[in-house]
């Protein structure tokens, strides 16, 4: 039996009680391998059918309030299906708009909207080690870095230090660590699903001070401290604050800093501090892009063997 999903209305935003207005006619794709359809949103049902890797669908997303797992819900004469969130990204139309690396600051990158899992800017370069923390090279794009180690010389200038421990981190790199986090648990919050982790980006590190203070404890060092004074005039802006879960789908990361550039940065860090919403960056959809799902098959094993669309992998 094949079934074709249509466009819905509402995303529910982590809360479960509140949405987000996106325009859904842009569909979500499937990520990994393969994702398991149920009758009801829960992960101890029996699956009824499967989408593979490059399928799209479309549909609202909601949460499990028992569970916190995220779903994707869509409707067939009066019959509800549901897919895990997990398996699912979905480029924004504005970062698929023209090839290259993506202009800086201008990205959209949360937990509903992301980029395409094979983007990777062209002009990464290593951040000096000295600057760096952990095992193995750390890279950023050359604008980020560059404003990176004048942030970091100013800090040494009043006796702090900043370290990196964390920088850009590849599409498939991603889906290694997200899919370890979701085995331990589905509906953790601190690591991006594929496609939507800034840090794809190649403008966004984990920070902590040279003496050890990183993670939630970053937030209690002098250098971040410093950094909430200071980071903006270096172009550098912090992610996730406590007030900003219903806007990013992320939980307050006081390490986790994204580089908007000089230009953008001070009014967004004073818009991010102060607690204000975002600006609503309503899509537009490139006339090319398939506003309508592929199809569904519940039954695959009776599935006629036929063409998949544009970009699909078997």
């Amino acid at each position: 039996m094949r079934l074709l999903l249509v466009a819905s209305l509402l995303v529910a935003a982590l809360t479960g009680c509140t949405s987000r207005n996106l325009d859904l006619t842009v569909p979500w794709i499937v990520y990994a391998d393969e994702a398991p359809v149920f009758d009801q949103p829960s992960l101890d049902a029996e699956p009824v059918g499967h989408l593979v890797q490059g399928d799209r669908i479309a549909g609202p997303v909601t949460v499990d309030p028992d569970t916190n797992v995220e779903w994707l819900a869509f409707e067939r004469d009066g019959r509800t299906l549901h897919a895990p969130r997990m398996h699912l990204t979905r480029p924004h139309p504005r970062n698929l708009a023209r090839p290259g690396d993506l202009p800086i600051g201008e990205e959209i990158v949360d937990r509903w909207w992301g980029i395409p899992l094979d983007y990777e800017p062209s002009d990464l370069v290593p951040v000096p080690e000295r600057f760096a923390s952990g095992r193995g090279e750390h890279t950023l794009r050359r604008e980020a870095c560059e404003a990176l180690v004048a942030m970091f010389e100013a800090a040494e200038a009043e006796g702090l230090h900043l370290r990196v421990s964390s920088s850009y981190r590849s599409g498939p790199r991603q889906v290694e660590i997200y899919t370890r986090n979701i085995a331990r648990n589905p509906a953790q919050r601190s690591s991006a699903p594929p496609g939507h982790s800034e840090h794809q980006l190649g403008t966004t590190v984990d920070l902590r001070s040279r003496d050890g203070g990183g993670g939630q404890g970053f937030a209690r060092t002098p250098e971040s401290a410093w950094l909430e004074r200071n980071g903006a005039r270096f172009g550098w802006v912090r992610s996730y604050y406590p007030h900003t879960v219903p806007q990013t789908g992320y939980i307050s990361e006081p390490w986790h800093w994204r580089y908007h550039g000089p230009e953008r940065a001070p009014a967004l860090a004073a818009q991010r501090q102060a607690g204000a919403p975002p600006v609503t960056i309503e899509p537009e959809v490139p006339s090319e892009l398939p506003l309508l799902p592929d199809p569904l098959y519940l039954d695959r094993d009776s599935a006629p063997d036929q063409p998949r669309g544009p970009g699909r992998r078997r």
